[in-house]
């Protein structure tokens, strides 16, 4: 029963590496446009279109990996650390889209670019760190479901003899 369970795990991992990847690109692309609007690239119209249209989707896709970092093992304290940051920054989304904040408008759009720019900033370090700690939980989750007994002695060999080894000179 063990390997079922184990299998729906990296099943949720890899869901949560598509949707983190995802979630990255989105907010690269919004701050390639607003930096494009500031170098005078795009006009205000077409900026607030561009970034408008990705905001639902983006905002459902953190509500998604929130739920998804609960369900793929987010009572460790590596998950908890990831649910402590990404629960409120849903309900963060949720307070926007309900206060109707969330879109940018094409008259106030120079006005709200810095802080824009900055919150999209912030959100991208949130989401490479979560990025690379989903990763290691995906590896880890995989090592430990298709390796047996004596292959994870063999590996953990491997890699202790791998860091005592001089590899300087090879």
């Amino acid at each position: 029963p063990e390997a079922p369970v184990t299998m729906v795990v990296l099943t949720l991992w890899l869901l949560l590496f598509l949707l983190l990847g995802a979630l990255l690109g989105i907010n690269m692309y919004s701050v390639i446009v607003l930096q494009d609007l500031q170098s005078d690239l795009i006009n205000p119209h077409d900026c607030a279109n561009r970034v408008n249209q990705l905001v639902e989707p983006e905002f459902a896709m953190q509500a998604l990996v929130s739920a998804l970092l609960l369900l793929a093992g987010g009572w460790s304290w590596l998950g908890l650390g990831m649910l402590a940051v990404h629960v409120p920054l849903s309900a963060f989304h949720f307070k926007a889209y309900v206060r109707r904040e969330h879109l940018t408008e094409v008259t106030d759009v120079f006005h709200t670019m810095d802080r824009e720019r900055q919150r999209r900033g912030t959100k991208m370090v949130v989401y490479v760190v979560t990025f690379v700690l989903v990763i290691y939980r995906a590896t880890q989750t995989a090592v430990n479901a298709f390796l047996t007994p004596e292959g994870k002695l063999q590996a953990a060999e491997f890699f202790k003899e791998a860091m005592t080894n001089n590899l300087h000179h090879f």
